[in-house]
């Protein structure tokens, strides 16, 4: 589900995969709840490449926490399908009590089992074409998922019926649509110019609630610098709303984030 907690996201959204220092983290966090006029969070969506981002966890024992994650524009199939990641994924020590179980074939995960004096518990993970398609505990639902045809996750279905919707542009295979589980709608547009080694991308993203009689608007955009080494470095930022107007500079070298401008109303 979506709350405000989805506001300490922004790094991931907007600069997952630029070499930018944590420090922006606080900066946008702040920028957004500076612009936005309620405080409706933006889906788990990379502003900058346009892929669907989703974390998830249904295994504690002890001090583990088995998380899942989920990328849309990744190409890797994991220990939990295409798409996903998590510890699983590497050799790792699995704890005492706990055992996992994969398919012979895939190795794909297919069973957690949790075994104990107080507590016995098993997992199970169901899988069509490499993609994960629900998580159990026991007999009890956790969660469903569909995709569509190349591995991009469309619905995350809940056992109260309430569910996540996400569509996608097929061919630049960027997320264009996400719908929460309260109904809220965000549509998102991308846009990318290049002059010689500096480009810059922008996202426009309009989110509207049934409760509300309008819509919010929101733009960001990015200046990266593409450098010798073959990297590329953000060195200016913009998020716009439709009253106001932040633009920040970034200094490679010292680290620091400066406001360049802030205009529009209080």
């Amino acid at each position: 589900m979506r709350d405000k907690r989805n506001h300490t996201l922004l790094l991931k959204k907007l600069l997952h995969s630029s070499k930018t220092p944590l420090l922006l983290t606080s900066t946008f966090v702040s920028l957004s709840l500076f612009l936005c006029a309620s405080s409706t969070a933006l889906a788990d969506v990379n502003l900058r490449e346009g892929s669907f981002l989703t974390a998830t966890s249904e295994v504690r024992v002890g001090r583990l926490l088995l998380m899942r994650k989920y990328n849309s524009r990744s190409m890797t199939v994991g220990a939990f399908g295409f798409g996903w990641k998590s510890d699983l994924d590497r050799t790792m020590t699995i704890p005492k009590g706990l055992k996992v179980i994969r398919d012979k074939d895939t190795h794909l995960v297919t069973e957690i089992q949790q075994r104990s004096v107080t507590r016995n518990r098993t997992w199970h993970y169901k899988y069509h074409n490499l993609d994960l398609i629900s998580v159990s505990l026991g007999k009890v639902a956790l969660v469903k998922y569909q995709y569509d045809s190349v591995h991009n996750l469309t619905d995350i279905l809940y056992p109260d019926g309430s569910s996540e919707k996400i569509t996608y542009f097929t061919a630049q295979d960027q997320v264009k649509s996400y719908q929460d589980s309260k109904h809220c709608l965000e549509s998102y547009n991308y846009d990318q110019q290049k002059w010689g080694a500096v480009f810059v991308s922008r996202t426009s993203v309009e989110h509207r609630c049934p409760a509300s009689t309008s819509s919010q608007f929101l733009t960001y955009a990015f200046w990266m610098k593409s450098l010798k080494n073959g990297t590329s470095v953000l060195f200016k930022a913009q998020i716009a709303s439709q009253k106001k107007k932040i633009n920040l500079n970034f200094d490679r070298v010292s680290g620091q984030i400066s406001p360049s401008n802030i205009a529009g109303e209080n």
